[in-house]
């Protein structure tokens, strides 16, 4: 899983595309909507760094039921390595 936060308007987006290239080349495996760019993150986040913003925290969420679902279906090449 990949998450970029940017307090810009592109949220990271080209840095979030180095990275998952890097550690694709890496061996790593990023499922479908396994990565996700926060633009303007410094307003959906409160001073404690907790998500405020509903379509955030629901892309989040997301995220996490994407890594939830690929652990099972990848056990066992995770288990050889």
């Amino acid at each position: 899983m990949i998450i970029s936060a940017s307090p810009l308007a592109t949220g990271g987006e080209k840095a979030l595309a180095l990275l998952e290239t890097t550690i694709k080349v890496m061996g790593a495996k990023i499922p479908k909507g396994g990565a996700v760019s926060i633009p303007f993150i410094v307003k959906k986040i409160d001073k404690e760094g907790v998500v405020t913003d509903k379509e955030t925290a629901e892309r989040l969420q997301q995220l996490m039921d994407v890594l939830i679902e690929f652990i099972p279906e990848n056990k066992k090449a995770l288990e050889e390595m």
